[in-house]
């Protein structure tokens, strides 16, 4: 088995200062390193009176209030800015295709677990190629799955 270094994270927002909002992120979280992957686990918010779009989707569909994929996209975003910045890289860009597949609906004002995993796939000086893989669960069942290329650099 590979060396595996587990990160306590107790507040993943204060984890979020100076990254692009909005931060969906909340509460303590776990980063976990293991070769070269890094995954997150954490717990997500989408607070309908934190959020215009998140509001308006409460308000405006009150059979189905629900959270857009764009919302879910940031908190993705959010834990991969963790991500690159425990491994010190400084410029991150998504490259190539970016796919999310909706399970169900997501509702707003509800605590959910979020995972997502960087694995780095080839290197070449400061420069990483790698995939993100992740999922926003709740009781351990997918709403919404993301999948992604990235190119980070290091100074």
């Amino acid at each position: 088995m590979e060396n595996e270094k587990i990160i306590e994270i107790a507040d993943l927002r204060e984890k979020l200062q100076g990254i692009p909002r909005p931060h969906y992120l909340s509460g303590s979280g776990r980063l976990i390193h293991r070769g070269r992957k890094v995954s997150l686990t954490g717990n997500v918010i989408f607070a309908s009176d934190r959020n215009p779009s998140i509001k308006d989707r409460t308000d405006k569909y009150l059979k189905n209030p629900h959270v857009n994929v764009a919302d879910c996209a940031f908190a993705f975003w959010n834990a991969a800015h963790i991500i690159a910045d425990y491994l010190g890289y400084t410029t991150r860009t998504l490259v190539d295709e970016v796919r999310f597949i909706p399970e169900k609906l997501i509702s707003p004002d509800t605590e959910l677990d979020l995972y997502l995993m960087a694995e780095e796939k080839r290197s070449i000086g400061n420069t990483c190629l790698g995939v993100l893989e992740g999922a926003i669960s709740m009781e351990s069942e997918p709403l919404i799955r993301v999948s992604a290329k990235y190119l980070s650099e290091k100074p």
